[in-house]
């Protein structure tokens, strides 16, 4: 019995994560074009991931939307270095971000350097 009630409670987990996760995107459709403040929780090769810090909504920025410079991927220390400028993304840096788009077919939030500091890096 207790590993089937287990069970049960981690689908009910999961469908609570899923559905916070909808109403937030619902929440953030309305608001392309809006800058906030983020902080970098992730960093790949072609995505950094941000979250909004007083609304503790996700979403990411695709690197390619990064003008000022090109960036290499270091995975060893989870950074993002621009070859010329020296401007790094690391997990952990606060980041203003604009909102680019809302995806409510993905369930996806897709972020770009606010304009102020595109032009500062």
């Amino acid at each position: 019995m207790g590993p089937f009630l287990s069970a049960r409670e981690r689908v009910a987990v999961s469908a609570e994560r899923e559905m916070n996760d909808r109403l937030k995107i619902r929440f953030m459709h309305g608001r392309v074009g809006e800058t906030y403040d983020a902080v970098i929780s992730g960093v790949t090769g072609s995505v950094i991931f941000v979250e909004l810090i007083d609304l503790f909504v996700s979403g990411g920025i695709s690197i390619t939307s990064l003008k000022d410079d090109h960036y290499v991927f270091d995975a060893k220390h989870h950074r993002l270095s621009g070859k010329h400028g020296g401007r790094s993304f690391q997990i952990g840096d606060l980041i203003p971000v604009t909102l680019i788009d809302v995806d409510l077919r993905r369930n996806r939030i897709y972020f770009g350097p606010a304009a102020a500091e595109n032009a500062a890096i």
